[in-house]
Formats: structure tokens, sequence, C-alpha cells
């Protein structure tokens, strides 16, 4: 069925992959999900997203655009974008070549491969596939071999084909394909009989066009199967669909898609059995109506349904246009629950409006839907909306009694729940699979493990179909008792009973991660991995799917808490074996990477997931990983290079998801992907912007607590403990699931407010006692099933210790050690290292820090070091995660304070210090000046310093030495600019002699001297037209007014990015080479060779300059603005600013540059309005 299916869509299989690469691309009409060549079978969608994530239209600017593709495409941005000469030089290859060999074809097809991938995201490389059509195909044929070139890259059409009809460009097919096939002789292949068929195009002026004449023809073809037939109508309406919906949506586009209705309408009228709408069963036109569903711009709904419903009515009765509302709720229950809500109540005011009979507008289908909506969005709304729509209910065997079921479930209302089950017997077939199902869910909930037992053999003896709900209930309750071999034996029992069709096959895979549990539990990684290995290959055999790729990032997220990278590539091995790839896989694998502080490698397989996704770059799921990876990245960055890249990185996806329609944080990822946006904008003081996304989001329902994260921190950090509990009310007033997440910001508020209060911290430790119930910590009966104890464990710890920090211990220890013992019970005693931290930390706080508490702990942490190096699989200085580094930082500096080590425990804190651990730049200075100061005992401690010097702080030092450099250059070319457009330079000297000290200025005469020989004369720009392109601190505006001179000259902004030394440690460090080198050249020498980058920086004037300037500069500042007790870096840069602006912003000398000026370009004598970004 599947190869009929196949030959019917037109598909060659053949054809559908890269050269490249051994994964199967899912490129095509029908798009074949992550599946390698191993597998014997595949499972075939049509992907209904336009070509494009973004919509590009509305970029700021091309630079932002040609700042995103890295790593495989590297060459193809530049030839888009950038790099005139090698774009011409790789095209004159192409076209004057006499001869290729076999490796150079491989090559240019792989490149060509490339460039389609990039194609499905950016409608400007167009213009460079045809310059390369051109150069391969329009030239002379000198060989045998450019033949075979040009034949390799016409036979590798169909991923490019389908980037056509995707981004409806049928004009670029006809231009540069169908010539050379026409030349070639070669036959073709059912992807270009299918863009002949449709003809899709896209144009500024006459909007989206199709061959309506070739569609119909096809539709009407009785030699054509049903369901290519549906096919080709979701592939042309969503395609159109997704390309009509831009940012600013126009009247024009609303007649468009109303167009495009209309034609959906007629179209399935053709080919379908009259009003097939009325089958709840048919889905073939699912992700049509998913995204008919979505209001197009801000049109108001009730206009855009009453449109709706004249086009359906046109073609069907009035009663039945009802009924295809009623479709598309049904398929925004899981999308946009709010609008499933909406549509109900649409449906219900137009009987009052257009006075039409009730039963013919509202039927048992559309109560059912919005029920199943109000569970997911608000469940309050629930059972008054059953209780006053009597008339739709749905009888004894509908799905409504599964959702009072489920409502009493969720709300704990045991009584009711116990009730509503026991009356069903009796009636009819009563109860039900899914009652069952619903009923042993609450008894496992209760553990009432006998009870459960009944239902399950009543069942059986009944003869009912098994669901997943059953069964997980079932398996859970042996997961409880830590019995494995039943575990095994129920879901092998469900297995078999999936393959005679007794119970769903797609369940299956929801149930497989629960046998992973216990030994996850256990820390049995090697019984996980066998698991995953034994049913991998039944699936290879078998052809039966057990894993899907949520169950790889559940082992994911078990490899980061133990923590094992070598676990993360032994998986990834069996996913790349077996050919399990996938989003949620590369998702998983890319959010492990980035938690273990593997950046690079997260970076990587972000690009690799882009590429292999069904249409290349257009997962959600995969933008959010990769922007938190790289939000992450650029917090822990080790140099101003690095952290300039993720800013490119992180800029790029910001922008363009801010500058594109919202209806793209509906899809899988959006909500994590927003939240970061909205994080990310409050992190570069964009408040404005920040408060439009998080408007946005909530205009379009997006009800997820994440998305509040960001606005409840910056609350806490305000001390306004009443707008957390006013955000924390409206969340509840939404119904939004509230996790630990955002418990603890609510904790933190209320704790504070019983602290003013003096009400002895009562209301606080009720609510902490009632969300440790909601996590079932304390009562089984009380928990809440939609939270989980194992997802937010690091949440709710750290919410214990914030308790423990504010209350004390006298007050909290009992509480405190009865979580933790909770803690073990319901986690084992393998816990999380990232828990075990916290805990401690807890620990320590309860009962103080002994000696021999620290000694355990310090060597607890030194074994999970020597475990985490000894199983580092890569060959490379391990790189360790971050939570532990800092943590071993801190036990190091407190353990040598408070103990008097033995040589071996030196030598170990050395050692390790040498292996990758990073500590932060105080504990470095801690404990580098222990080992400084211990060279009496051992004169080899200065070797060892050196080395750890030279591999993790002093290329911190060399940066700010080289953003001041790069900074003093800058300023002396803006100094020179004010002398020739003021001419009084003595008078400007004096004026801006704070500044001229700190980046040592003498005089006049040197500035120009020393710009002399540069021969700068256009501020440094970029070729964008940004001044100051400097590479440690580029400026990034067209223009500069006198406001942002003085910022961006601002001193302050030089500090150290990352680690370096500090300048006691390189004090120090400089008094003991002299000491211990003074009679010893050649050890002098030594160290000089082994360590070059330290010893020229600690030995020579470079390491005194910058202390001198900035302790001159900040005494300044401190004498006129004193420095309190704020954060000490945002402090020192937000102080220097304002003295810096009393002094210099109103002076008559001010700085202003305007977007097109150069060195000689006289200055304005007034201030640009604003500064032009890139």
């Amino acid at each position: 069925m599947i190869r009929q299916f196949a030959r019917d869509l037109h598909i060659n299989l053949r054809k559908c992959h890269l050269p490249s690469t051994s994964t199967l691309q899912s490129y095509g009409f029908a798009s074949l999900y992550y599946q390698g060549f191993k597998s014997s079978k595949y499972s075939f969608t049509i992907p209904y997203r336009s070509y494009a994530t973004f919509d590009y239209t509305r970029a700021p600017s091309k630079e932002l655009v040609a700042s995103f593709f890295d790593h495989q495409y590297v060459k193809i941005n530049n030839w888009i974008f950038k790099d005139d000469q090698h774009r011409q030089s790789f095209l004159n290859y192409l076209r004057n070549q006499s001869s290729f060999s076999k490796d150079e074809i491989k090559e240019v097809v792989e490149l060509h491969g490339r460039l389609v991938e990039v194609l499905n995201e950016l409608q400007i490389g167009f213009q460079f596939l045809e310059k390369m059509w051109d150069a391969i195909f329009n030239r002379v044929v000198t060989d045998e071999s450019v033949t075979a070139l040009q034949k390799a890259i016409i036979e590798e059409r169909d991923p490019l084909t389908n980037v056509f009809i995707r981004s409806a460009k049928y004009d670029l097919y006809k231009k540069i394909i169908t010539p050379r096939l026409n030349h070639s002789q070669m036959s073709i292949n059912k992807s270009d009989e299918l863009i002949e068929i449709i003809q899709l195009q896209s144009d500024k002026n006459a909007g989206i066009t199709f061959n309506s004449k070739n569609i119909e023809n096809y539709l009407l073809n009785e030699n054509k199967n049903l369901i290519s037939k549906q096919q080709l109508i979701t592939l042309i309406i969503c395609t159109s669909l997704k390309l009509n919906r831009g940012l600013q949506y126009t009247e024009r586009d609303y007649t468009t898609q109303l167009y495009l209705i209309e034609n959906f309408m007629a179209w399935t009228k053709m080919i379908e059995n009259n009003e097939w709408f009325c089958n709840p069963d048919a889905t073939q036109y699912d992700e049509v109506l998913k995204l008919i569903g979505i209001p197009p711009g801000d049109y108001r709904i009730e206009k855009y349904l009453q449109d709706i419903l004249k086009l359906v009515e046109q073609e069907y009765q009035t009663k039945n246009s009802y009924i295809f509302i009623t479709s598309i709720m049904r398929t925004l229950v899981d999308k946009a629950p709010h609008l499933t809500y909406k549509y109900f109540y649409f449906k219900d005011a137009q009987i009052r409006q257009r006075s039409l009979n009730r039963s013919n507008v509202l039927i048992q289908d559309d109560l059912t839907y919005t029920m199943q909506a109000c569970l997911k969005f608000d469940s309050q709304k629930l059972f008054d909306l059953y209780k006053n729509n009597q008339d739709l209910h749905d009888g004894d065997e509908g799905g409504q009694e599964s959702l009072i079921l489920e409502l009493s479930k969720v709300t704990k209302d045991w009584n009711a729940l116990q009730k509503n089950f026991e009356n069903m017997y009796g009636r009819g077939n009563l109860p039900l699979t899914v009652h069952y199902g619903i009923a042993m869910q609450a008894l496992n909930t209760l553990r009432a493990d006998e009870e459960l037992g009944r239902l399950y053999d009543q069942l059986q003896k009944r003869g009912l179909h098994l669901n997943s709900t059953v069964m997980d209930a079932l398996i859970r309750s042996k997961i409880r008792l830590l019995d494995q071999t039943k575990v095994i034996e129920l879901f092998e029992v469900y297995a078999k009973m999936s393959s005679q069709g007794k119970a769903d096959p797609k369940s299956v895979q929801k149930l497989f991660p629960l046998i992973l549990k216990i030994p996850m539990r256990n820390r049995e990684t090697s019984v996980v991995l066998d698991y995953l290995k034994q049913y991998l290959q039944r699936e290879k055999e078998t052809g039966r799917i057990f894993i899907d790729g949520s169950t790889f990032q559940k082992v994911m997220q078990y490899a980061v808490g133990i923590p094992s990278l070598k676990t993360i590539e032994a998986t990834k091995a069996l996913v790349e074996e077996y050919g399990k790839q996938s989003t949620e896989y590369y998702a998983g694998l890319i959010s492990a990477y980035s938690n273990l502080d593997q950046f690079e490698r997260a970076d990587n397989m972000a690009y690799e997931a882009h590429r292999k996704s069904k249409i290349p770059f257009g997962e959600i799921q995969i933008w959010a990983s990769q922007l938190k990876n790289n939000m992450r990245w650029k917090l822990r960055s080790p140099d101003t290079i690095t952290s300039q890249y993720n800013e490119i990185k992180i800029n790029f996806i910001t922008k363009m998801s801010f500058c594109s329609a919202f209806q793209l944080f509906y899809d899988q990822g959006g909500i994590s992907l927003i939240s970061d946006i909205i994080q990310n904008l409050h992190n570069h003081g964009k408040l404005k912007q920040e408060l439009a996304v998080f408007r946005r989001s909530k205009i379009l329902q997006l009800r997820d607590e994440r998305i509040y994260t960001t606005r409840l921190d910056f609350w806490r950090r305000k001390f306004e403990w009443h707008e957390i509990l006013k955000e924390f009310d409206e969340m509840n007033g939404k119904n939004i699931l509230i996790t630990a997440r955002t418990y603890r910001f609510v904790l933190a508020a209320v704790l504070n407010l019983d602290a003013k209060s003096g009400s002895n911290f009562d209301n606080s430790t009720d609510m902490l006692k009632q969300v440790l119930r909601f996590y079932g910590l304390s009562s089984d009966s009380t928990k809440n099933d939609r939270l989980s104890l194992e997802d937010d464990i690091l949440y709710l710890a750290r919410m214990v210790i914030d308790f423990v920090d504010i209350v004390g211990p006298e007050q909290s220890s009992s509480l405190y050690l009865n979580f933790v013992k909770q803690i073990y019970d319901k986690l084992g005693k393998n816990l999380d290292f990232r828990l075990s931290l916290i805990l401690y930390e807890g620990l320590v706080k309860v009962f103080n820090e002994d000696k021999i508490t620290m000694t355990k702990e310090f060597h607890r942490l030194g074994e999970l070091v020597d475990s985490y190096i000894k199983d580092y699989p890569f060959k490379e200085v391990p790189i360790f995660p971050y939570r532990v580094t800092r943590y071993y930082g801190d036990m190091s500096v407190s353990w040598l304070k408070s103990h008097t080590p033995t040589r071996a425990d030196e030598l170990k804190i050395l050692r390790v210090l040498q292996s990758g651990v990073k500590l932060e730049t105080d504990q470095y200075t801690s404990v580098l000046k222990y080992f400084l100061e211990k060279l009496d005992d051992d004169e080899d401690y200065l070797d060892q310093v050196l080395k750890i010097m030279e591999d993790n702080l002093i290329h911190g030092n060399l940066d700010e030495y080289r953003s001041y450099l790069e900074k003093q250059l800058c300023y002396k070319i803006c100094l020179k600019y004010l002398m020739d457009n003021y001419g009084d330079e003595d008078a400007i000297f004096t004026s801006y002699q704070i500044l001229n000290n700190f980046y040592d200025i003498n005089g006049p005469d040197q500035v120009r001297e020393n710009l002399k020989s540069t021969n700068i004369t256009n501020f440094l720009r970029s070729s964008s037209g940004r001044l100051f392109n400097i590479k440690t601190n580029p400026y990034g505006f067209k223009s500069m007014s006198h406001h942002k001179f003085l910022d961006y000259f601002n001193p302050e902004h030089i500090a150290q990015k990352g680690l370096f030394a500090s300048n006691d440690l390189i004090l120090l460090l400089r008094i003991q080479i002299l000491k211990y080198c003074q009679n010893d050249k050649d050890k002098l020498r030594t160290y000089f060779k082994k360590h070059p980058k330290t010893m020229k920086f600690v030995m020579t004037e470079k390491s005194t300059i910058l202390p001198s300037k900035f302790k001159g500069f900040r005494s300044i500042i401190d004498d006129i603005s004193p420095l309190g007790n704020l954060n000490w870096k945002q402090n020192r840069i937000a102080r220097a600013s304002r003295v810096l602006k009393s002094l210099l912003l109103d002076t008559k000398y001010q700085m202003f540059i305007t977007a097109d000026a150069n060195q000689s370009t006289p200055m304005l004598t007034k201030s640009p309005k604003h500064d032009f970004y890139e």
C-alpha cells in the first residue's frame, strides 16, 4: 500500500536524497520523516509550512539575514551575500574549467545541495542559483566530465523542484530547469509532472496564482487515486495560505485567503462524497483546516467566520456550513484550544443573530471538542459548559462522559469520580475502555493497587480493547513497586495486542519510556542502552515502531543528570545506526549538549538538525533549541569573539521572530522560542519591545508560565512583591499550569511580605507545604497529575533552599529534612548531580558546615570530576558543566582555607584544574594565590600555576588589552574629527581631559601623528556602513550622536569579559617569578617558552597599563559619585556614564557623525535624531 501510495504521489525515492549524506532527506511532495535507508518503512506526510520560517521581507537589513548561515553553509552564505571576488571565481571555475574529476563533480553537487537547502529559507538566494545553473549549463562542453556534471545536477533536481513548488516559483522552474530537460532529452519525472500541473506562482502584483484547469483535470481523472488527489489539494492550499500570511495583513491578502478557501471547498467537493467534513473521522484535510482556523491578521473572528460560512454555503446548505466550523474546531483543540472555545460561542451567537434552528448550528461534537479544549486551557469552565448544554449531550457511549470523569481526576474530586464511574454500570455497554483508563489512573494516584488490578481483570473479561491510559496506570503502579520484570511483561502484553489490532499501535511509543524508568532511577545506564538497542533491532526486523523521538529526549535528559557525555554519544550512535533522527531527538541532543556546556557541539547539531528537517530550516522547535544554546553560550563566553558570534545568532533569531507573523509561535517549540525572545530583549534593556512581545503572546492566548518568568524575575529583583502576586493571580485566572518554576517567585513574595508583617512566616510556610503536596511529597492523593516531580525538582529544591535562607534553620530544619527524605523516597538514592549540589547547600544552611561534612562533600565532588574525565568521549581537554566547576571552585576555596591539605591533596587540586575544570575569576585568584604562597614547600607549583593561567586566564587579560588599544584608535579618530571641525584644539583637550587621560592622549600633535600612517578615512566603517567595525567592541550603528559617543567610549565598557587573571594574582605572580628565577636565567627562559602569553603579559608593562588607567579614572568617578551598595559591575558602568554625561553632555564641542559621513565630511551643527542600526 505504501509503495502504491508513493507511486501515485509521483515520488521518485531514488532522487530524494543529497549525495553528500546517507540520511534520506525529506524533500518532495510527500515528504519523508527522518528515516534512514536502513529503515524498512516510511511515513509519508505533506510539509505544510511555507518554504520560509521567518518573513525575510521584513528583515531590517540584508546584513542581518547574512549573519546566520554558518558551518556547512559558510560558502553558500558568502556567495549569496558577501564575497563578490570568491563568488565570481567559483562561477568562472564552473564556466571555464576544461574538465572535472569525480571528486570535483561530487563537491559541486554537494554545494548545489547546500544551496537548495538554504533556498528553503531564503528567497534572496535564487539569484545566485540562476547564475550557478547558467555557469554550469551555458558553457562550452570541452570534456565528457562537463556533461557528467550537468547530468548529475539535473538528475538531482527533485529537491530544487520541490523548493520551487513550496515557494511558488514556477517561473524559475520554467527558466532554468525546463530548457535543460528539453536539451538533454531527459525524461521528466513525477516532480516535474507535479509542478507543471500546479504551476504555483507568487507575484507582488498578481498575488498567488495557479493553473486551476490543470488541477481540476487531475482531480477529475479517474485513473488517479483519491489519496493522491487529497494530498495535491493539501499541498496547494497549505502552501498558498502560508505564503499569503505576512506580518502586515492587507485587504488584498484577506481577499486572497477567502479565494483559497473557496477553491478548497470546490476542489474537495469534486473528489469527496458530499459533505465530507460532516464525518468527524475524516482527517485528510486537517492541516488545511488548522491554517484556515487561525484568524488572519487583526480581522475580527466574527467577520472571518461569517465570510467562511458564506463560502461554504455556496457549495452546501446552511446546516452543513456550520458543521464545517465544527471540523475546524476539532483541529484546533491541541493547537489553539482558546479558539475552539470562542468558535463554540460564535455559533451559539449565530442562532440568535440569524434566528436559526439550534439543531442546525450546534451539534454534539461542538460540545465535545469545546469540553476537550477547556481541559487544556480552562478546566473550570468545563462542567458549566456541559451542564448548560444538555441538548448537546452525546449519550452513554459518547466522549463527553469520559471528559467529566477526567475533570474529576484533574480536580481530585475522588468521590465524584467514583460515583460517576459506578453509575455507568448497567447503562448499555458502559463503562468503556476510556472510562476504565481514567478510573485506573486515579487509582494509581491513590496507590489502590488491588482495586487497580481488579478493574484490569474486569476489562479483559469483557473483551474490551486496551488503550495506553489503562496500561500506563498499570505499568506506573509496578514502577512504584520497583518491579521491572512486571513492567516489561505488561509492556510486552500491550505490544502484542497492538500487533493483533486489539490496541493502538502508536501508543506503544508513548509507553516505551516507562520501561526505562527503573534502570534510570538505579543509574543502570548499560541496561537503558541495552533496552534501546534491543527494541531498535526489533523495529528493524519487524517493521513495528517502538521508540520515537521523545524517548531519546528523555534519555538525553537522564544523561545530563548523571552527568555523562559518554551516554549521550552512545545514544547518538544508536540513533544514527538505526536511522531514528527526528525533530524531538535533535532538540533533546542540542539541549543535552548545551546543559553540559558543550555549546559548540550543540551549535553544530542545530545546523545539522536544520538541514535534516522535513523542510530544511522549517522546524520552530530547532530554532528554539538553537536560541537557548546561543544565549547560554554567550553567558559563558570565554572571549569577545565567541560572545559576538552568539550575539549575532541571538540577534538574528530574535529580530526575525519579532518581524514575522506571530502565528508561528503556535507550532511546537513556539512557547520556548517566544519566552527566550522575551528574556533576551529584557537582557538587552529593550523593555518596550519586551512588553510588546509579552502583550502579543497574551493576545494569541499562549497560555504558558514560561512567558511570564522573565517578568516575575524582574519584579523580584525590583522587590515589587505585590506585582508578582498580581501576575500570579492573572496566571491563575487564565488557568495556566503553574509549576515550581513560578511558585519560587511567588514564595519569595510571600516570604518578604510575611517578614514585613511579622506573621512568623505562617503564610509562606503554608504555601510551601501546599506546593510540596501538589508534587506528591506528603500525600499522593493531593498530587497534581499535571506536575512532574522529575521535571521540576531543581526548581522545587531551589524554592525550599530560598525558604530556609530567609526563615532560618530553627523554623525550617524539620521541613527541610522531611523534604530531603521524600526526595530520596521518590527518586532513589542516585540523584541528579545538580540536585545533590542544591541539597548540600541546604544542609549547610540548616546545620552549618563542619570539617568532616565538607571533606566528604569535597571528596564526593572530586570523584564526580574524576569519573567525568575518565568517561569523556572526545579527544580534547574535557569541558565540564558550569555547575560542577563553579561548585568545585567554591569547595576548593573553602576547603583550602579551613583545612591543612597534604601534598597529595594539593597535587590533586592542581591536576583537576589542569584537566579542564574552569573556576570563576575570584576562585582562581584564591586557589592560585594559595599555591604561589606555598612555593617554599614546592617550587614546581610555579610551573603548574603558570600553565593553568596560560590555558584558562590570560586570554581574558589580552582580550581586554586588545580592546583598549582598538578603542584608543577609535577615540583618536573621533578626537581628530572634533579638532578638524571645531578648530579650538586646546579647549577640546581640556574639555575631554578625563577621557584623554584614560586613553593615554598627550596632545593634538600625538593624535595627528599616530593617525597619519594609518590611511583610515571612513571611521573604520563595515561594508554595511557601521562605524568602528573593530573585533573586540564593534559599535553597531551607522551614525553617532554625542550621547552615543559618551556611552561607547565609557572606559567601564572595556572591562574584562569571561575569565581573566586579577591584578592581585598578577602582582603576586610577578613577585614570585622574580624571587625564584632571580639567579636562574635558564628557568626564566623555560617559563617564557612554555607559557609565552602569560609571561609576556605578566613580565612587561602590558600588565600594569590598564590597572593604572582604571585606578585613575575610577578615583575621579568615586569622588563625584560614590559606589554605594549596588551591583559592583553594573553600578560601575552606570555611574561612569552618569559622570561622563554630567561633565561632557553639554560641552560646546559635541560629536556628531552622520550615517554617510567620512572623516573629511563637515560635522553637522546638530545631533542626528537616530542611530541607524545595521
